[in-house]
């Protein structure tokens, strides 16, 4: 068993370890454990999580090995790696690379992983005969199995069968990485597989340079963008046969995962003969009936397990304002996990967390403050799930007092309006805002509710400097004031300058389509009522055309008019709008 490492849990090397150019360091973390081995190299029964928490090797390791089993390790939850760098942070739960030949890897179940599930890599060596079958992989951010030569090296024979891959990113991939420009794969097997509910591809032949590929009687279902396909290779080069795609497979129960086949499914004897295993993911000699079933497992002497009994006892407690841990008792004997599911009030119930078999407890995170949530737990196995336990209901704590508005910005707009904007800040219901004159007193002069992070303040006095700051605030408390920051309002236009920007005043086209043009010669205020005296529309105009845009006011006739300040209202323009 091992358990939360820096690096890799178990590796294997043809050499000692690289040193640095000047011989004085090793140029990689060192592997948890590591043998200076080259030949016969079992790897059996283990468990392995937790690993490359910020280093930069694979999980289950091999470099150089000849003649090699990798078998019924349990390789789960090594999702660390390097956050700020997702490529550089190693993850490849079992790794076969650089000239690493002649074995097997079998039986092993790989989940919640941060990069790959299997991974045969050349590097700059020459990978051939292994073997990949009766694994299962599912939870891996990056692909199920890959076969691939980064380095100019070389992969040839290679067997991938009677794999089950689901909930991966992707399925199996054969990539292009465009480090060296050989990149040889051959002679790749890949037959009577199972890979369904992936996020993209089922099966993906990307690498130019592969050649004599072979899919086929592999079960591709509820993938997602390209089930089955290939991009760049010469077609001449590969051969996708008999492979589902597109037909329902009849799966026993995919909701608990269980992919075995259904009777009446169009699976069952429909594998061509050439290309296919002895014995199934189960160990079932195969053929069972009247010929070979499609994918990795064989149809019939198969008994489902008992569905496992429900769990109980549920506690939920708030430990945060967004977040609820959850405890739970189990009595069960045969449960392979459990799902949790959540609901706000009034709304139904989903799925937020699925655990292994021996987790009891689970924060569920990223929720709202002071909200009332339900929660429930079952158990599952290949059975089906359990009933549901009694649900548990908890209250998230209050949210803190909201941080101070950042970056408070103010534009003066004419001679009598002054536009404040600033940063949303965190957990704020609204914003204060506060102004004062000269040197007196603050006083609140407003409140804006969320989403709102802007305000204009009109009415203002012409030649005069004002001075803001906001507050935000929620039901817990209001936060510290933002900045000050501080504005001069416009000269206003005298009498006499009013007169004469109403002679320079034009307006185009009338009628409008929701859209006019509007030419001034000074900063001027614009208003626009309706029929019935309403003011409907208020904008800003500066000197030279300005854009208006009335799109969301209704088709009719309106009047225009504008203030210049010392409350010069101009004569009124009528304007009508068609659609």
């Amino acid at each position: 068993y091992i358990d939360d490492c820096f690096n890799s849990g178990i590796g294997f090397l043809l050499r000692g370890v690289q040193l640095t150019p000047d011989g004085t360091a090793q140029e990689w973390p060192q592997d948890t454990t590591l043998w200076q081995m080259s030949t016969n190299v079992v790897i059996r029964g283990n468990e392995v999580t937790r690993c490359n928490n910020k280093g930069w090797s694979e999980v289950i390791s091999l470099s150089g090995v000849d003649g090699f089993e990798i078998s019924h390790n349990h390789v789960h939850h090594n999702y660390a790696g390097i956050p700020e760098n997702y490529w550089g942070g190693g993850g490849e739960n079992i790794d076969c690379k650089r000239g690493t030949r002649n074995g097997k890897v079998f039986g092993n179940k790989i989940h919640d992983s941060r990069r790959l599930g299997i991974y045969v890599e050349a590097w700059d060596g020459y990978c051939f005969n292994i073997h990949i079958y009766n694994n299962e992989v599912y939870n891996s951010q990056l692909m199920g199995i890959s076969v691939a030569s980064e380095w100019g090296g070389e992969v040839s024979d290679i067997w991938i069968y009677n794999n089950l891959i689901h909930h991966c990113f992707e399925g199996i991939i054969i990539p292009v990485t465009n480090k060296k420009p050989t990149q040889v794969v051959r002679n790749l097997f890949v037959y009577n597989n199972t890979v369904v509910d992936n996020a993209n591809y089922g099966f993906f032949l990307k690498n130019p340079q592969a050649s004599n590929i072979q899919v086929m009687n592999n079960i591709f279902a509820g993938n997602g963008e390209n089930t089955l396909g290939a991009s760049g290779v010469d077609t001449s080069k590969y051969v996708f046969k008999n492979n589902m795609t597109g037909e329902e497979p009849l799966f026993f129960n995919a909701s608990v995962f269980n992919y075995r086949l259904l009777e009446g499914s169009p699976a069952i004897d429909a594998s061509l003969t050439g290309l296919v295993p002895a014995k199934d993911f189960d160990n079932n000699s195969r053929p069972i009936g009247a010929g070979y079933d499609m994918g990795a497992f064989e149809f019939g002497n198969y008994t489902p397990p008992p569905v496992p009994v429900k769990p109980y006892n549920l506690m939920a407690t708030a430990v945060a304002y967004d977040r609820v841990a959850l405890a739970w008792q189990d009595s069960a004997y045969n449960q392979e996990g459990f799902k949790v599911e959540m609901k706000k009030e009034g709304g139904d119930f989903t799925q937020v967390a699925m655990l292994g078999q021996t987790t009891k407890t689970d924060t569920v995170k990223a929720l709202m403050p002071a909200t009332s949530y339900t929660f429930r737990v079952r158990s599952f196995n290949k059975g089906g799930h359990s009933t549901y336990c009694d649900s548990a209901v908890a209250t998230t704590l209050p949210p803190p007092v909201p941080q101070a508005p950042q970056y408070l910005t103010l534009t003066v707009k004419s001679f009598d309006v002054i536009r404040l904007a600033w940063n949303s800040a965190t957990f704020a219901d609204g914003y204060k805002i506060e102004r004062k004159q000269g040197d007196e007193a603050f006083e609140i002069i407003d409140t804006v509710l969320i989403p709102a992070r802007s305000y204009n303040d009109s009415g203002l006095l012409g030649s005069t400097t004002y001075t803001y700051r906001v507050f935000a605030f929620n039901n817990t408390g209001t936060s510290a004031a933002s900045i000050e920051a501080a504005a001069t309002t416009q000269q206003p236009a005298s009498a006499g300058q009013a007169k004469a920007l109403n002679g320079a005043l034009n307006l185009f086209p009338n009628p409008a389509n929701g859209l006019v043009t509007i030419k001034v010669e000074g900063l001027t205020s614009l208003l626009v009522y309706n029929s019935t005296g309403q003011l409907v529309f208020q904008q800003e105009l500066v000197p030279g055309e300005n854009q208006v845009a009335l799109r969301e006011l209704p088709a009719g006739v309106y009047c225009l008019k504008t203030m210049t300040g010392a409350n010069n209202k101009l004569n009124c323009l009528s304007v009508s709008l068609m659609y």
